[in-house]
């Protein structure tokens, strides 16, 4: 049996593999496109949907018999619009499937001249590589595949230091799995950036959009999301609001926002072996309240039987209508002594005010 199923697996990869080759890829053209000022706060998708040339470029995704994306043509092509507009030097997208929506993306950013989308799918390794090598050398400079599951492909772009303008999840519908890609997408998004969520008819993403809504202020729906009084259903294509497609769209705020859920930032590698202090930049004047910032520094050991070490830092600073740079110091500082093989830092914040305290970016340390 054992010898069955491998051939069977084979004859599946085999089958995948073949119709990739067998793909028919559209050849580079001028595709029409709405412009949209996506500067500052506003929320342009609205005003994109509306646009003529928006209609244009759904006719154009839809006149692709062979689309291999599993998204209508209007989603494809609000993505493309945005990629266009947004001009992203980074892309992500979680869930190649056949490279379909993937084709759309890298078509706006071969049309901007520049930027790279880095797609990944544990389940595409036999059919994603084939239909790559089908795409003009133009459009596949822009693309970049990654054979991982969204928690390694994150980690890695968080490793490269890779931060994106535009992402894009269609992964599992499970509510968990939701939950986890929509968290590590806001974090390794960069600011004013937009993120594009599918299936939220599907109770999963959508109750992971909600929710992520909830714990992090700042962060808002975009494209028409009006009232929402039909939310117990456990389906609803309604809950879209973008027409013809299963997406929510969320853009990320400008800067840096804080409530009273702690944000940790994540651990991140750190070159020394000692903190003495944290410095924030207040945006604008703060409202009342109180921040509470921790610091974790870690030392990972190399050695068979040495523990690694770990030293935590805890302050609290008392705003009112603090702005610009303050410096935050740790009494004692945090030292670790010793020989590590890597030393590592994780910060945490939470506020507690009227409301949500704005910082420029993410607090450094010295």
């Amino acid at each position: 049996m054992k010898g069955r199923d491998r051939l069977r697996r084979w004859a599946r990869r085999a089958a995948r593999a073949w119709r990739g080759l067998n793909a028919r890829v559209r050849q580079l053209e001028p595709v029409p496109c709405a412009t949209a000022d996506l500067g500052g706060s506003t929320d342009a998708i609205a005003a994109i949907l509306a646009a003529p040339e928006f209609a244009a470029t759904t006719r154009w995704f839809a006149q692709d018999g062979a689309s291999r994306s599993q998204l209508s043509p209007e989603a494809q092509a609000l993505l493309f619009t945005l990629a266009r507009n947004l001009r992203p030097a980074h892309a992500f997208e979680i869930g190649t499937f056949e490279a379909g929506t993937s084709e759309a993306i890298c078509r706006a950013l071969q049309a901007n001249g520049s930027g790279v989308l880095h797609t990944t799918d544990p389940f595409g390794l036999a059919i994603v590589p084939p239909i790559l090598l089908k795409w003009p050398r133009e459009l596949r400079r822009h693309v970049r595949f990654h054979h991982l599951d969204s928690m390694a492909f994150f980690m890695r772009m968080e490793q490269m230091s890779v931060r994106a303008q535009l992402t894009l999840i269609d992964g599992r519908h499970d509510y968990q799995f939701a939950l986890f890609d929509l968290s590590m997408a806001a974090r390794t998004l960069s600011p004013g950036g937009v993120i594009l969520l599918d299936n939220v008819s599907q109770p999963g993403p959508y109750l992971a959009v909600t929710d992520f809504l909830r714990d992090n202020p700042g962060w808002r729906e975009c494209g028409n999301p009006g009232g929402r009084d039909r939310d117990t259903l456990p389906f609803d294509r309604h809950r879209a609001r973008i027409h013809n497609t299963d997406l929510i769209a969320l853009r990320a705020p400008l800067g840096f926002v804080l409530g009273t859920r702690p944000m940790t930032l994540g651990e991140r590698s750190f070159d020394g072996q000692e903190v003495r202090g944290v410095e924030v930049t207040i945006a604008e004047g703060s409202p009342r309240g109180t921040l509470s910032i921790q610091c974790a520094l870690r030392g990972h050991s190399a050695s068979r039987g040495v523990p690694g070490v770990e030293f935590i830092g805890a302050t609290s600073l008392d705003l009112d209508g603090a702005q610009g740079h303050l410096t935050v110091r740790f009494e004692p500082p945090l030292i670790a002594r010793g020989a590590f093989f890597q030393m590592a830092i994780e910060i945490a914040l939470a506020w507690r005010g009227d409301e949500p305290l704005y910082l420029v970016g993410p607090p450094s340390v010295f």
